[in-house]
């Protein structure tokens, strides 16, 4: 998982600390699960809290801080593929999917 740091020139911070293995065994195509975002690091790149880890996401859609989403698990390997399934406050029919690195 994904440590987040901040120091006082603003800069972030993320360690991997954990295996996303115990993660992948946990989602089944189809699944829905909940997620925040944590830290948008670019345009299309956000870091986002799914089950207790944090992952490095890439999505078309665009989001804030804090937001809150329900994802689809569309795949599980090779990739982990989620879908969104509802936004909390901007619930978009322009919704794209999450890649996860």
């Amino acid at each position: 998982m994904f440590q987040y740091e901040q120091n006082m020139a603003n800069a972030h911070f993320y360690y991997v600390r954990e295996d996303l293995q115990d993660l992948l065994r946990r989602l089944k195509k189809g699944m829905k699960v909940n997620g925040r975002i944590l830290d948008k690091l670019s345009n299309n790149r956000y870091i986002i809290r799914i089950l207790g880890y944090n992952l490095l996401t890439e999505s078309e859609a665009n989001f804030n801080i804090k937001d809150e989403v329900t994802l689809t698990v569309l795949q599980v390997e090779p990739h982990l593929t989620l879908n969104i399934a509802y936004r909390r406050k901007n619930n978009s029919d322009n919704a794209m999917d999450f890649l996860v690195y």
